[in-house]
């Protein structure tokens, strides 16, 4: 069970505590990553300083970390609970952005790997259960993170868990739901966006995540996932699901969406799309899945199976190619079944790159069945968990081989 511990903030909007009927919304602490592409809170050597006086650090050395995510400001204060500790042990965090820290919000920093020799320095931290206020209520906030030192250089994330939590009416039926904080502002409501220019994904906000839990309200099974701000289908129908401004209410109207279906050939795959209109975050397998009429490209993919020893075993495209102008996209016309090629079978070439002269660069170029480049393949029952260095024999005009080599990872 997570650690716990009290911390005093001042957030921006006021959310009920009480538990109430159809449409109300609660706070509730939920492990760190449970929203779809949920990223940490990050602060290298540029965000650290020194701490104020009086601000509740202990230690003369300790160090503060700023991170910011909209409109919040969350300052981390790497301290000890002693003065004279010759390594840190306690991460103190503020969510006001005033710097103010004391034992309230404390939660203590494990060290995973110190190298007195090398001056290195790595910890983690929580998860802990916070409480920070709101308005006039506290809500609960699991926290987590690791901290790093080597030398001068100092990194620290913070990854927040956070959610409203209530019952919202879906036509007849009345289903649990959850709305996560999906940007690390403790805010909910925040809608997915992506800025395309030209072809090419220029940046693209997260937003939260909305739960639907169409079965034992434990969020555990039969669980509908989408991006806030995104139609959802429930029970056959479209709807908006729409959270107050104020963070307190849930309503879900009926709306019209043309849609179509994609399909993938794959038995366990996920994905996330980027589309003209809208941007969706996927689970699925060789079963056609239902998805709004758009045009769309691939912003990354994982795709699950198992190796020659029944082992699990994956491959992973980050989706490069949507941040270059270079992915394929593909249309999902309403009413029609679109056949999406991608993931395996892979395709592997030597990338020959000349240098100067007689010089010359050979790297492996690995690409998925839609040309995309692929970032990771894993297969437990291989050494080191992926498949052995390519091997690169040069042969000359005669078909002797002048050259040998093993390529190398990295």
């Amino acid at each position: 069970m997570p650690g716990r511990t009290i911390c005093f903030g001042v957030l921006l909007v006021a959310v009920s505590a009480a538990h109430g009927g159809v449409g109300d919304l609660t706070p509730v602490a939920i492990q760190p990553g449970e929203a779809l592409s949920s990223q940490p809170l990050y602060a290298s050597q540029g965000e650290f300083g020194k701490p104020a006086a009086d601000c509740g650090t202990v230690n003369p050395h300790a160090v503060v970390a700023t991170m910011r995510s909209g409109r919040l400001t969350i300052q981390a204060a790497v301290d000890s609970t002693q003065a004279d500790a010759k390594a840190p042990d306690v991460v103190r965090l503020d969510f006001t952005g005033e710097g103010k820290f004391g034992d309230g919000c404390a939660v203590p920093l494990k060290a995973a790997r110190e190298g007195s020799q090398t001056g290195r320095f790595q910890a983690r931290f929580g998860p802990a259960t916070v409480r920070i206020r709101r308005g006039e209520q506290m809500v609960p906030v699991i926290v987590s993170g690791e901290y790093y030192k080597s030398g001068s250089y100092r990194r620290l994330t913070l990854s927040v868990g956070a959610a409203v939590e209530g019952a919202c009416r879906f036509g007849g039926k009345t289903y649990k739901v959850r709305v996560i904080d999906g940007d690390n502002n403790v805010g909910f409501g925040d809608a997915a966006e992506a800025a395309m220019r030209a072809g090419k994904l220029r940046a693209l906000a997260p937003g939260d995540t909305l739960a639907i839990d169409t079965g034992d309200g434990t969020f555990q099974r039969s669980v509908i996932q989408s991006l806030y701000g995104q139609p959802v289908l429930v029970d056959g129908q479209w709807y908006d699901v729409r959270v107050s401004q104020d963070g307190a209410k849930i309503a879900a109207e009926p709306v019209p969406v043309e849609a179509g279906r994609i399909r993938i050939d794959h038995p366990r795959w996920k994905a996330r799309l980027v589309g003209a209109k809208h941007i969706l975050c996927l689970t699925g397998g060789k079963d056609p899945i239902p998805v709004p009429a758009d045009r769309y490209v691939f912003l990354d993919y994982t795709e699950f199976g198992l190796d020659a020893d029944g082992e699990a075993a994956q491959l992973m495209c980050r989706g490069r190619e949507a941040y270059s102008g270079t992915a394929k996209a593909f249309d999902v016309p309403a009413g029609s079944t679109t056949e999406i090629v991608v993931g395996s079978p892979l395709t592997a070439t030597i990338d020959v790159q000349h240098r100067s002269g007689s010089d010359y660069s050979l790297s492996l170029k690995l690409l998925d069945a839609s040309g995309a480049r692929v970032d990771g393949l894993t297969v437990p029952s291989l050494r080191s968990g992926r498949p052995d260095p390519p091997k690169v024999d040069i042969l000359n005009a005669g078909g002797e081989r002048v050259y040998s080599s093993t390529l190398e990872y990295g």
